[in-house]
């Protein structure tokens, strides 16, 4: 029994395979601040962002060759299109369901077609810092369309239902604008000036009930006297004090009802000065 004769391991082929798999790591964005692990806990948050962003070059350009051979890609797509496409063809999409493709779908210039994708920002951290950039500028300089910058923010940070969220302020779902503090301000002193004048009615409208009261009231006192009068024995002084009764009992009348005419006028006027009620709600 004789051992096997095997050669150990080429040292040689050890190190070509150390020194591909290093390339590899590098080429595959995988360095170690990429891949999550922490560079030091005494390292700089500027050195780690730098450090970061080199770390992205390499990933950068895999990026925007992959984003011009799609470009491309579908280029090429929609020129054989506007050269050999029949002239309706059906198609099914999970997005939209059925629909139906025309030759003059494809009448625009090739250069219109690309990716949706933006070639320049490879990263959802990118996309957030650019966002928010945009919305700090949009503050200071004016200028800027402020829908869809908060749009751009919104789409940054994934939120879904953007329209349900913040709706297009042009479109079906806009939200109307709040009202302007100065209109409110004014509408408050309006209402202040109208229910202190309809206090002031009430307080006048109750004096006057209170006087038509008080005149009521002497002149059932003033018939009860003359009722009393009436059952003493005849005298000319009891003539006399009962012509002065129906004398006072007559003009407490006539203030009664001269107090009450003004309060029925009085209630008729407010009644037509007040502003009618405005609708609430839809019809």
């Amino acid at each position: 029994i004789l051992p096997l004769p095997v050669r150990e391991p080429s040292q040689v082929l050890f190190t070509l395979l150390s020194l591909l798999i290093n390339y590899g790591e590098r080429i595959g964005f995988a360095v170690d601040i990429l891949t999550g692990q922490n560079p030091g806990q005494n390292t700089p948050a500027e050195t780690s962002r730098t450090m970061a962003e080199q770390g992205l070059k390499i990933f950068n350009g895999i990026f925007k060759r992959t984003y011009r051979s799609l470009r491309d890609e579908f280029r090429k797509l929609y020129r054989l299109n506007q050269l050999y496409l029949d002239d309706k063809v059906e198609y099914v999409s999970d997005a939209i369901g059925a629909g139906i493709i025309n030759w003059d779908d494809y009448k625009g210039p090739v250069t219109d077609v690309r990716p949706t994708a933006d070639p320049h920002v490879v990263s959802d951290s990118q996309r957030l810092m650019q966002a928010n950039m945009i919305a700090e500028r949009s503050i200071k300089v004016p200028g800027y369309n402020r829908y869809e910058v908060e749009k751009r923010f919104l789409h940054a940070i994934k939120i879904d239902d953007i329209e349900k969220v913040f709706p297009d302020p042009k479109g079906p779902n806009a939200v109307p604008p709040p009202p302007n503090p100065k209109v409110q301000i004014e509408q408050m002193k309006s209402e202040a000036k109208k229910a202190d004048s309809e206090l002031k009615f009430k307080l006048g409208l109750l004096k006057m009930m209170k006087e038509a009261e008080e005149s009521q009231a002497k002149i059932h006192k003033l018939e009860a006297e003359a009722m009393v009068l009436m059952q003493e024995a005849q005298s000319a002084n009891r003539n006399h004090r009962l012509n002065e009764i129906n004398t006072m009992i007559a003009l407490a009348k006539e203030r009664r009802e001269g107090v009450l005419g003004s309060i029925d006028m009085m209630t008729k006027v407010y009644e037509s000065t007040k502003p009618e009620p405005q609708p609430t709600g839809k019809q």
